[in-house]
């Protein structure tokens, strides 16, 4: 029973976990604040949630900070991107509306594109590659591993729903449910990035 409370103990290990996931939400709520730096802190999240995962021992701030730093250039221009694209379909919806046999193939667009956002910035944390490649890889992997991209989808769109209906655990939401999403879809895209070397290898 003592064991637990060791360093390689159960009960440590989860407080540990739940120390991390604090501080790594709270440093990517702060520095997401510009909304011009979402990018950049999502990127920097996955790097921290990889190191978690991994079990590197890694200091959350430091190695949020340095992979901040490090990416912000591409990660902005990719967000930004993305906030173009969003303009241009919202700009587009009285257009589309007024056509039923356009709203399926701008729906599946839509799908895809929002499938890619959420592939694109982890992506872009583990490989180093400029903004272009980066967007035409994560377009291919959610092409090729369409279960594994819903199920990150569904990840968000969980997060997302909990801060609107879970209103007795709104605190728990607010402080460990963004570290909690990040860390729970790094892993759902290493089982992507395990997949598809096993796939080149053979």
């Amino acid at each position: 029973m003592n064991g637990w409370f060791d360093s390689n103990g159960k009960i440590y290990q989860i407080m540990q976990l739940c120390s991390d996931l604090l501080v790594l939400t709270i440093i990517m709520i702060l520095s997401s604040i510009p909304l011009i730096t979402i990018g950049a802190a999502l990127t920097a999240g996955y790097t921290v949630a990889f190191g978690i995962i991994e079990q590197k021992g890694q200091s959350i701030s430091k190695e949020y900070f340095k992979s901040f730093k490090k990416n912000f250039w591409n990660a902005t221009k990719i967000w930004c991107s993305y906030l173009v694209v969003i303009f241009l379909l919202i700009v587009s919806i009285p257009f589309v509306s007024k056509f039923s046999w356009i709203q399926y193939p701008m729906l599946l667009l839509f799908t895809i594109f929002m499938m890619t956002c959420m592939i694109v910035f982890p992506l872009l944390s583990r490989f180093e590659n400029n903004a272009f490649i980066t967007l035409k890889n994560s377009f291919f992997l959610v092409l090729q591993y369409v279960p594994s991209a819903i199920l990150i989808f569904g990840v968000w769109f969980l997060y997302f729903i909990g801060g609107i209906f879970v209103h007795k655990l709104f605190l728990v939401w607010l402080f460990w449910g963004l570290g909690t999403c990040i860390v729970a879809n790094s892993w759902l895209f290493q089982q992507i990035i395990k997949r598809y070397e096993l796939n080149e290898k053979r």
